[in-house]
């Protein structure tokens, strides 16, 4: 080949390469000046913006997947011991559910489902059949009365031995709410606190009242007894839940002592 035709072609070879590197500065220069203003690079999105944000780690780490969502609620259970169903509830019967207080004295609901519709009843306070309350006589304060769901005026005190009548609109449900006084018998010798406390009925059996069950509550219950029931029957306790419970028992012989340890005043 001629040398001047060579240098020709070299000539040109150069020229090119010599454009080539410039147009990539020029590119280069451009985007420089995009990430310079804040713009991205390149169209091509980033791994982080194309990935979905992973979900933030449950507070709890016991958390189930079958776990409520939050702001939901949920049935809550009744405590352990609480009758929902059964005698003086969904059957013919009375449910008496006690706590003993400090003092000695009971919170008393009573709930009573009749046989038939009543538009009456006989509130008495019975006298313990047991030897260690002879004599007790208990009294009966803030009573609370309610036929069905309509309230119903309540005398203001039940005292002494004579039966207080209460007028009711018809009804097969009756719940009653009271403080039971002046049935503790303190032990002695015994620990300190320790006392024997009378639990009845305070509505009187009727042909439609049905048999009757007791429930008393509170970590000091130490022992529940029925003294109207014959001599190989009276131990008739048993702890469930968080109580302690008898029967169904005779309405007849619906008399109860309890043995408790009160808590002390001011104690939660």
């Amino acid at each position: 080949m001629d040398e001047a035709v060579l240098r020709r072609w070299v000539g040109l070879v150069v020229a090119l390469l010599c454009f080539v590197a410039a147009l990539a500065a020029v590119r280069s220069g451009s985007a420089a000046e995009r990430v310079a203003a804040g713009e991205p690079a390149t169209a091509t999105p980033s791994l982080a913006s194309s990935t979905p944000a992973r979900a933030a780690p449950s507070a709890s780490p016991s958390a189930s997947p079958s776990a409520a969502p939050s702001g939901s609620s949920s049935p809550r259970s009744a405590p352990a011991g609480v009758r929902t169903a059964g005698v003086g509830l969904t059957r013919t019967g009375t449910a008496v559910s006690a706590s003993p207080t400090p003092s000695g004295d009971l919170e008393v609901v009573e709930r009573v489902r009749f046989a038939a519709p009543v538009t009456g009843v006989r509130l008495e306070l019975r006298e313990s059949p047991a030897p260690a309350l002879a004599g007790v006589r208990p009294q009966v304060r803030d009573l609370q009365i309610q036929a069905g769901t309509a309230p119903v005026v309540a005398p203001a005190a039940v005292a002494g031995a004579a039966p207080v009548v209460v007028r009711l609109p018809a009804t097969r449900e009756l719940t009653l709410r009271y403080r039971l006084g002046s049935t503790a018998v303190r032990s002695n010798p015994a620990p300190a606190g320790r006392v024997l406390l009378a639990v009845a009925p305070l509505v009187a059996p009727s042909a439609t009242s049905g048999p009757v069950v007791v429930d008393v509550f509170g970590s000091g219950v130490r022992n529940l007894v029925c003294p109207a029931l014959p001599q190989r029957e009276q131990t008739c306790g048993a702890r469930r839940g968080a109580a302690w419970t008898a029967g169904p028992v005779p309405a007849r012989d619906a008399a109860f002592v309890a043995q408790v340890d009160l808590p002390d005043p001011g104690a939660s």
